[in-house]
């Protein structure tokens, strides 16, 4: 169920599944979006994917965010690189 404008949280951090909650929100109801997705490096508080997999998550995320974003709002998307057998590839 999508939450209508009139009962969006204001001013707020909210720590929840980022697909998830954006799922519920309606169509350009953000002006702002910062985002340090997990850099899929193994570190203690992240589990490590395949880049094909972890590449199709941050899509899904980036898409939703596209979506609820207004048209005159920002995205800020901090990303840094994955490494494989010491070869480091740009994710931004």
């Amino acid at each position: 169920m999508k939450t209508n404008r009139e009962n969006l949280p204001l001013d707020q951090i909210l720590l929840e599944d980022s697909l998830q909650l954006l799922s519920n929100l309606p169509d350009e109801c953000v002006d702002l979006i910062v985002s340090s997705p997990p850099y899929n490096l193994g570190k203690e508080y992240e589990s490590r994917q395949a880049l094909e997999i972890y590449l199709a998550e941050q899509t899904a995320v980036l898409l939703e965010c596209s979506r609820i974003l207004k048209n005159t709002g920002s995205l800020f998307w901090q990303v840094g690189a994955f490494s494989d057998r010491g070869m480091l590839i740009p994710l931004g």
